[in-house]
């Protein structure tokens, strides 16, 4: 997953009446687009966040997408989303070692960051909670419907292939050649 993508549909020309069935229908247009528009398939993971506030509500995704479609991924979705430049960021996750020297993706915690306090716990409290907003202090408010979900690409299947074929030592070795 190396792509991300964040959507404030405040910023939007127009703002959506039901903000989960928006989401629903900007997760199945990305998939028609990625599968059968450009062919290489479709895996994601996708989160809704709000605040306390008017239309705090918005999208986070962390998706697989060839560097050569990232750009065409983002003239995409500006004209599928027109309003405001910065209604839409398309951007590359960053990776940082964790306590055990592990290789983690940064996107991928800063999506988990709304998560209850129950999953935070199964998680061993390796991904930091948040109770408010970084910039304005607002708490964080209730979504409607669902909050998150991953593409059925990246199903239980798939995830135990990925961890059968990785290995640390091949992880580290790829690192240090980039």
């Amino acid at each position: 997953l190396n792509t991300t993508i964040t959507v404030h549909p405040k910023l939007l020309a127009l703002y959506p009446n039901d903000v989960g069935h928006w989401v629903w229908w900007l997760l199945n247009k990305l998939r028609i687009w990625c599968e059968r528009d450009r062919g290489f398939g479709y895996f994601a993971i996708w989160v809704r966040e709000n605040y306390e506030g008017d239309r705090r509500e918005h999208l986070h995704m962390l998706l697989c997408v060839p560097e050569r479609e990232r750009t065409k991924l983002e003239d995409t979705l500006r004209s599928w989303l027109p309003g405001d430049e910065k209604a839409v960021h398309v951007g590359r996750p960053e990776y940082k070692r964790d306590s055990y020297g592990q290789r983690v993706n940064k996107a991928l915690t800063y999506l988990l960051k709304q998560m209850t306090p129950q999953a935070r716990y199964a998680l061993d409290r390796r991904v930091r909670r948040e109770k408010h907003c970084r910039e304005t202090g607002a708490a964080v408010a209730a979504v409607l419907g669902k909050r998150c979900g991953i593409s059925r690409s990246l199903d239980a299947r798939a995830r135990k292939t990925f961890w059968l074929m990785r290995t640390p030592h091949t992880a580290d070795a790829a690192e240090r050649r980039a």
